[in-house]
């Protein structure tokens, strides 16, 4: 028997099945995430708890005493050399001159000479008259000598013969008085010399021969070759690292060698309108012709200390006022935490005051941030 649908049971039918499916699909779609997101949780869970339990790789670094200097690098600044005006006491006419610009003179070269000729005879005539007085000496001493005798004898007064003790008493003087106008003569004819007061470079020469020279004239400026300085421009910054004494190192374009000195001072100077802070060095004797006006550049030495443990900066850290590192122990291959004290920061190290000892090992770098006790594991 043949049955048939009306259509619009068909209709009715078509939609309700179509209903169902959709509804079975949506079902399956929320079982199949939910089982999805369940199955990334466990998973991040056990990625989560195998990394915990995993070491953390660090590198180590064993505890060493070392020679210790940190140095502010790339110093620059400009040589400056003491310098001397030299001139006549005495005025005169210039007789010769011994030296000239850019002349390397040692202590007690002859530079120039004013002309002598009345500075000798005046010296001929006061010794002339030494020799006078001397002679009037002797004879007064003879005298004396003479009447001594016949006071003793009772031939002669006392007062007397205090007037022949007088009358050599007088020449004595005289003679005193001539030797001293001789001394006089020729200290006058040194000073009639001018010679160098020290090893240097004559930068300037301001006399010819046959001037008449006035007694207030600069006849020779001369550079002190031992005492040469250096005047560093300093930053503010790094100002506070450097005192009196510190070592340093410098270079010139004009010699490939290095030359050394100290620390002198630190003055003001004036650079254009502004006032910068310059560090006054006194350079060390040196063979190099330095010369007023030379650029250099170098360092200085602002800590230096034997016998120094030192660490790298990296492997220490702070928190909550206490400054700490990690040591690395072998036998349980953890990080242990170790509070320190220290004394000199440098750019890269830092000095141990206490804390340490020499032969530990210290943890430089870490994978990930260390807490006491943790297992960590030496990187190759």
């Amino acid at each position: 028997m043949k049955t048939n649908f009306h259509p619009k049971k068909q209709k009715t039918l078509f939609l309700f099945l179509v209903f169902f499916t959709g509804l079975a699909c949506i079902i399956a779609l929320q079982v199949n995430k939910k089982f999805s997101t369940s199955s990334q949780v466990a998973e991040k869970k056990e990625i989560s708890e195998t990394s915990e339990n995993s070491p953390i790789l660090v590198s180590i670094e064993e505890i060493k005493e070392k020679s210790f200097s940190d140095e502010l690098k790339w110093i620059t600044g400009k040589i400056d050399v003491a310098r001397s005006k030299l001139g006549f006491e005495l005025t005169g006419v210039v007789s010769a001159v011994g030296a000239d610009k850019g002349d390397y003179v040692h202590k007690g070269d002859l530079l120039a000479e004013l002309d002598k000729t009345d500075l000798l005879l005046k010296e001929k005539y006061k010794i002339n008259g030494l020799e006078g007085a001397q002679i009037e000496l002797e004879k007064a001493t003879a005298v004396l000598e003479e009447n001594q005798e016949k006071a003793k004898s009772g031939m002669m007064l006392g007062n007397k013969l205090k007037e022949y003790e007088l009358d050599v008493k007088l020449k004595q003087n005289k003679v005193a008085a001539q030797q001293l106008e001789i001394d006089s003569a020729q200290d006058n004819i040194k000073k009639a010399q001018l010679r160098a007061p020290f090893d240097g470079v004559i930068l300037e020469r301001n006399i010819e021969i046959g001037e008449n020279l006035s007694n207030n004239k600069t006849a020779f400026i001369i550079l002190d070759i031992n005492n040469i300085y250096a005047d560093l421009e300093i930053n503010e910054k790094k100002l506070s690292k450097i005192q009196p004494g510190q070592e340093i190192k410098l270079k010139t374009n004009v010699f490939p060698d290095t030359f050394k000195g100290s620390i002198n001072a630190i003055v003001p100077a004036v650079q254009g309108k502004a006032m910068i802070l310059s560090a006054r060095a006194k350079i060390e004797k040196t063979e190099l012709s330095l010369l007023p006006g030379m650029f250099v550049m170098g360092d200085i030495v602002v800590f230096k200390q034997d016998n120094a443990m030192v660490i790298p900066i990296k492997a220490l850290s702070k928190e909550n006022n206490e400054t700490f590192v990690f040591l690395y122990n072998e036998k349980k291959n953890i990080a242990i935490k170790q509070t320190v004290e220290t004394g000199y920061i440098g750019q890269n190290e830092v000095v141990i005051k206490s804390g340490l000892k020499t032969g530990q090992k210290i943890i430089i770098e870490s994978s990930s941030p260390l807490k006491d006790s943790v297992a960590v594991k030496v990187e190759n």
